[in-house]
């Protein structure tokens, strides 16, 4: 029996993803993964249960953080000084910085959780994402005076996602992704705000 080695489990885990973002958790081999991986069937499950635990161990702490991105309103109290902001302009002024901070790192395997998870637990949570980031812009919205806002916030939902997947599909440096994650939700939140305002 071979020994257990962190090394043969980092190994299949990064064969998995290629194979996983390549034809997704159903058309993914277990085979084809074992043997890139350079190990055995046998050993696979020395680590992993089946091939729905190892797609699990690939995307549920992305998963995660990005939930919890999105509903973590009172990680924003902890600045202080966002109190003292008075108008728009001197929040969009602070917003990148504190955006940044917030933002979880975000990989290839949150391209597999929203393309290739079909067949799995996470198979919905492509519209699971939409529907919280539309009731989290909802949230913002005063129904008294918004009028169609309402209805395109479900669009801008689903298009702030697809920008968030191409993103991380077109580049590969994670600087870079950070950089143009953080101006994609910036453009949206500009936006909103601008929107909001003249409604």
């Amino acid at each position: 029996m071979q020994i257990k080695k962190d090394e043969v489990r980092l190994k299949i885990i990064e064969k998995a993803e290629n194979e996983f973002l390549e034809k997704g958790f159903l058309g993914a081999s277990l085979r084809k993964i074992v043997k890139d991986a350079g190990t055995s069937i046998g050993n696979f499950y020395n680590y992993f249960a089946n091939k729905e635990e190892l797609f699990k161990s690939l995307v549920e702490e992305e998963y995660i953080n990005f939930i919890s991105f999105i509903t973590s309103h009172e990680k924003l109290e902890s600045y202080s000084y966002l109190g003292d902001i008075r108008d728009t302009t001197d929040l969009l002024k602070f917003f990148p910085s504190i955006l940044d901070e917030l933002l979880p790192n975000i990989s290839d395997s949150f391209v597999l959780l929203v393309e290739g998870s079909k067949g799995t637990i996470f198979e919905n949570v492509r519209e699971e994402i939409i529907s919280m980031l539309n009731e989290h812009i909802m949230e913002h919205i005063q129904s008294d005076s918004q009028g169609d806002l309402y209805s395109l916030t479900p669009l801008i939902s689903e298009q702030l996602l697809d920008g968030i997947i191409l993103i991380l599909k077109r580049y590969e440096d994670n600087e870079i992704r950070k950089r143009l994650l953080t101006a994609h939700i910036m453009f949206y939140f500009n936006g909103f705000v601008g929107l909001m305002g003249n409604n």
